[in-house]
């Protein structure tokens, strides 16, 4: 009876120490199975994250000249108009400072009843009308100068994306950046499930070891 009961005994810690082993072995496998599919994941990510990088070289090279050129011609309009605007300054500041004293004279004519009325009259007629023909003149290349400045830098900028659209590299970065999003998503779920087979594995060995 001794000798059946040992045997049952043996038997049941055979079968124990089986089940043990195997589910000690299958954690092992999915431990292995997780780190592995973390490197995996982490040299996807980083070759992800390069290519993006490779991708914004090629647009950024073929923009630079037309950047340049933009910052050119910013300065070029920036000083034309300020040379401008400085000439039309200088131009009516003798015309601008006739026509305040001449509106003076003007303005104490009429209090004094002055015989010089008409003849301050005509005078200050006749700076208005210079002051007049000097700002239409000289304000009127400053609009101009103004206006193809504008224009030059504005058409700059337009190159400037035309560039970036049809060198292929914006497309490109973006269809790059989604893979990456898509990759990242993907090793999420994988390493998730790894988790979750070892937590499994963990129990079975639990349950295992006190004999299922």
């Amino acid at each position: 009876m001794r000798d059946a009961c040992a045997a049952v005994m043996e038997s049941l810690e055979s079968r124990t120490l089986f089940s043990v082993a195997g589910a000690m072995a299958q954690l092992q496998t999915d431990v292995t199975k997780f780190q592995t599919d973390a490197i995996n994941c982490n040299t996807l990510i980083a070759m992800d994250v390069q290519k993006i990088k490779s991708d914004q070289v090629l647009p950024a090279t073929n923009v630079a000249p037309l950047v340049a050129k933009l910052n050119l011609d910013l300065q070029s309009a920036r000083s034309a108009v300020s040379v401008d605007r400085g000439n039309l300054r200088t131009a009516t500041s003798g015309d601008r400072i006739a026509v305040n004293v001449d509106r003076v004279a003007v303005r104490q004519d009429i209090v004094n009843h002055s015989v010089n009325l008409a003849a301050d009259e005509k005078t200050f007629a006749a700076a208005q009308a210079r002051l007049a023909a000097e700002r239409s003149t000289f304000g009127s290349k400053l609009i101009a100068d103004s206006s193809a400045g504008s224009a030059v830098v504005l058409a700059d900028r337009q190159a400037i994306i035309t560039a970036r659209l049809t060198s292929g590299g914006t497309a490109t970065v973006l269809q790059d950046r989604q893979t990456l999003i898509n990759d990242r998503l993907n090793c999420i779920t994988q390493l998730t499930n790894d988790r979750q087979a070892i937590i499994a594995d963990q129990l079975a060995v639990i349950v295992a070891r006190r004999g299922g």
